[in-house]
């Protein structure tokens, strides 16, 4: 098949059994499957030999939380887990290992009790330039220093992390000099 982009966005039945239909679909660069709520993690074993495959997004699939498959989807740019609520700690430690990453979105994230640990992991992924964590909650300022540390970072959004005071910017102005736009709307904190 030469199709490229499958879009099955608010595909509610679509589960784990229905996505090994998909794995032949091996020139696809763009996969969305956004609030399929059947998913599980186990489903995206399927997609680990696209080898074109660069962007995926998994937007409210809620049962999806290790990424373990994910971690292995070395060509992947682009990763939408905008509201997967049930994302691990341990799956920031598998997603430290997607270099060829350049764009994380991750609204609504850390809603569950997380360890610095996450963040590190993604201040590990150097080669991100688009990073969503709007409306993370639990962002402070101090996961602000390890972001600091994402030099080619260009869009950065903290939009409601209601826990940022604002003292966590010092070190963004030295070490972030390709980014250009901050997102910081909502933030009520920063003073």
């Amino acid at each position: 098949s030469r199709l490229e982009a499958l879009r099955a966005i608010y595909c509610r039945g679509v589960g784990d059994d229905g996505l090994s239909h998909l794995s032949p679909l091996r020139a696809l660069t763009a996969l969305d499957l956004s609030v399929c709520s059947r998913i599980t993690d186990a489903g995206l074993k399927h997609f680990v030999d696209m080898p074109r495959l660069r962007e995926l997004k998994l937007s409210s699939c809620n049962r999806v939380s290790t990424l373990v498959y994910v971690s292995l989807m070395m060509s992947l740019t682009r990763l939408h887990l905008n509201f997967c609520a049930n994302v691990t700690d341990e799956a920031f430690a598998r997603m430290a290992k997607l270099g060829a990453l350049r764009e994380l979105h991750f609204t609504e994230g850390f809603r569950r009790s997380r360890s610095l640990n996450c963040v590190v992991c993604i201040a590990s992924l150097r080669g991100l330039t688009v990073l969503d964590l709007s409306r993370c909650v639990t962002i402070v300022d101090s996961d602000l220093d390890q972001l600091s540390h994402l030099n080619s970072l260009t869009e950065l959004s903290l939009l409601g992390c209601n826990r940022i005071i604002g003292q966590g910017f010092s070190n963004f102005g030295c070490n972030m000099r390709a980014l250009s736009t901050l997102q910081l709307s909502d933030c009520e904190c920063i003073s």
